[in-house]
């Protein structure tokens, strides 16, 4: 995360980025270290470490959650998240938030697809509808926090399931003091809805395939990627129908809305991301044609891996 964050921020070289880069990638080798101290004790006897790293991990989760919570309004959402709100509304008003004006300034214009619908997919608004119906854009906000106790418990029961219960306090230990998770979730940004269903089919539905598949269907209906990652990462090595039958149920909701406006759809969901310009917060900005070029590298990469998984005998 530390390497990462040096790269997402770096080329500014301002001193917030920096540090931040360097504080995560400190935690993250901290972290590695620690487990390869915890790993076998927490799996033959009982030792202070074992017993201290449940409270810190307390400790840091309960300060996350109160932070994202309590802390003052900054005044605005971001755009994710006052268009998530807006496509709330136009579904309730029986609206395609596809076609009609949730984003009022896309950054590209097309004579060809609409740019300015909701660029999400249609489970990820249809989520924070309940709160943002009654409590307005602090809904989004008031999901943010029950999602986040959501991943928490997701990270921790999937790291304990693969590396005992010190790998899941570290887990909770990690997430939780990462600066971004709460600065983003305070603003608005909606990430964390698409890893619900994901934890839930790593955790609870290992063994049938059928719900397994309709999981990742969800994680998809809320995002597209990374729920396509997670979809192809999923795929049995039997049983292979079943799951691509739950997917298929689980993506309903997008099935629905493309076929009530394919080309706004298509627009805001697929064509908007390879067009629009670069983000000024992005490594490669600099280097618009290069960054254009990593990810349609990445994306072709990506459907040939899950091409070969779904083929394969």
């Amino acid at each position: 995360m530390g390497v990462f964050w040096l790269l997402a921020e770096g080329p500014f070289f301002n001193t917030t980025s920096f540090q931040r880069g360097l504080s995560l990638l400190a935690m993250g080798l901290l972290l590695f270290f620690i487990n390869k101290f915890i790993s076998p004790i927490d799996r033959q006897f009982p030792s202070p470490l074992k017993k201290i790293l449940p409270i810190i991990a307390v400790i840091f989760f309960l300060f996350r959650v109160w932070t994202i919570a309590a802390a003052p309004s900054p005044g605005k959402s971001t755009d994710i998240g006052t268009t998530t709100a807006h496509a709330g509304q136009l579904f309730l008003s029986h609206i395609n938030p596809y076609h009609f004006g949730v984003d009022p300034h896309p950054e590209i214009r097309s004579t060809l697809f609409t740019f300015d619908g909701f660029k999400y997919m249609p489970l990820m608004f249809m989520t924070y509808l309940p709160a943002t119906h009654f409590f307005g854009i602090t809904g989004i906000r008031v999901t943010n926090v029950l999602l986040f106790i959501l991943t928490s418990l997701g990270i921790f029961l999937t790291a304990r399931k693969f590396n005992g219960s010190g790998g899941g306090w570290m887990g909770i230990l990690f997430f939780a003091s990462l600066p971004t998770v709460g600065n983003q979730l305070i603003l608005g940004t909606t990430d964390l809805a698409v890893l619900v269903p994901f934890f839930a089919a790593v955790i609870f539905f290992e063994k049938n395939q059928f719900l397994k598949g309709l999981m990742a269907g969800f994680s998809i209906s809320f995002k597209l990627f990374p729920g396509l990652v997670f979809g192809a990462g999923l795929i049995p090595a039997e049983k292979k129908v079943n799951y691509f039958l739950g997917i298929y149920l689980g993506l309903i909701p997008s099935i629905f809305y493309f076929f009530w406006n394919p080309m706004s759809f298509i627009g805001n969901i697929l064509v908007y991301p390879f067009v629009r310009p670069s983000n000024f917060s992005h490594w490669l900005s600099t280097y618009s044609s290069y960054q254009n070029a990593v990810f349609v590298l990445c994306v072709g990469i990506s459907v040939i891996i899950i091409g070969w998984m779904v083929l394969k005998p």
